[in-house]
């Protein structure tokens, strides 16, 4: 992966079912897209969710999808049997109060299946850095909602998320360049 996640691995991974969800996740635009995959889920192996006022991160990892489904199948997953590899991906990166909450849903699924998670890996890809022309607003845990922020990423980065920039086509966005470089700083430096 190397810092780098192309849709075109995803969908080879995952399968070309993915591809209806490009358009959403290729462009940066107001709303929060999340799409969430895996190949162990019953089912449907992937799921897109939009933010239509709330980040779509938080609408994922509140969905039954998340909740039960993927908790389900991280249950009853043989870790004998090939890894298991979860996707997220974003139209931009968390912001502050969501790279908290998916720093915290993941740890909860590292306490209840301790075992088996180093042959887990979840994957969060970002199109790029998220930083609104909105004025700064904060969650009701004072956490800021219009930017990425340091602390949040390194939440992710010690909670066990493989961070990484989403490309198409094998291009990056202008967005996609500065994430990148945070990204490359940050594993240099831990």
């Amino acid at each position: 992966m190397n810092g780098q996640l192309d849709w075109a691995d995803a969908t080879a991974y995952f399968g070309n079912d993915l591809e209806v969800h490009r358009r959403h996740l290729a462009d940066a635009g107001m709303a929060t897209h999340g799409l969430l995959a895996c190949r162990f889920l019953k089912g449907d192996s992937s799921r897109m969710m939009s933010g239509d006022g709330d980040h779509a991160e938080q609408k994922l990892i509140h969905s039954k999808l998340w909740t039960e489904e993927l908790a389900r199948a991280l249950a009853n997953w043989d870790p004998r049997s090939s890894p298991m590899l979860i996707l997220v991906a974003l139209n931009r990166s968390p912001c502050g109060d969501c790279a908290h909450l998916l720093a915290s849903a993941l740890q909860r699924f590292n306490n209840d299946y301790s075992l088996t998670t180093e042959r887990q890996h979840f994957v969060l890809a970002s199109l790029g850095y998220y930083h609104s022309a909105k004025a700064t607003q904060h969650s009701t845990r004072g956490l800021p909602q219009t930017f990425t922020t340091d602390k949040g990423m390194r939440a992710l980065k010690e909670a066990g998320w493989k961070l990484c920039t989403l490309t198409f086509d094998a291009k990056t966005t202008r967005r996609g360049k500065e994430l990148s470089r945070y990204l490359q700083k940050m594993q240099k430096h831990g």
